[in-house]
């Protein structure tokens, strides 16, 4: 019996320690799955907006499993300039390159393919902000 009290006092030491851990919460774009929302540049009397949506591929790392699931984000931004340079509009994760554009006579960015993961907890949008609170990411 007198062995009793110090286990128990592991075990919920152990419980509560666990039920405090963070999960490790990494997202990917996919990268076909951008979508405008609305009018692909929305002119104002200064500058532009654009509405879109990304999907990502997240994953949440437990101790013991890694599971998928598809995040949709909606993203919405104003520019007060009125040339692009390529990075309006970009999902995140995704790496957009300078290259010079003879026609145009200055750089522009492009998309040649090339992703990252991120951490959603750190992402600009709130969607993706919002499920990394939901499973419990770090």
């Amino acid at each position: 019996m007198k062995h009793l009290l110090p286990l128990t006092v592991i075990l919920i030491t152990i419980y509560a320690t666990a039920s405090f851990a963070k999960n490790s919460c990494t997202c990917y774009p996919i990268v076909d799955s951008k979508t405008y929302q609305g009018e692909a540049r929305k002119k104002h009397f200064i500058g532009y907006s654009i509405n879109w949506s990304c999907d990502y591929r997240c994953e949440i790392s437990t101790n013991t499993n890694k599971d998928t699931e598809v995040v949709k984000a909606f993203y919405r931004e104003y520019y007060f300039r009125s040339n692009e340079m390529g990075t309006e509009g970009v999902c995140e994760g995704m790496v957009y390159e300078p290259q010079f554009v003879m026609q145009l006579g200055r750089e522009v960015y492009m998309f040649h393919g090339k992703t990252f993961g991120f951490i959603p907890s750190q992402s600009i949008s709130k969607d993706l902000k919002a499920w990394a609170t939901k499973n419990n990411c770090d």
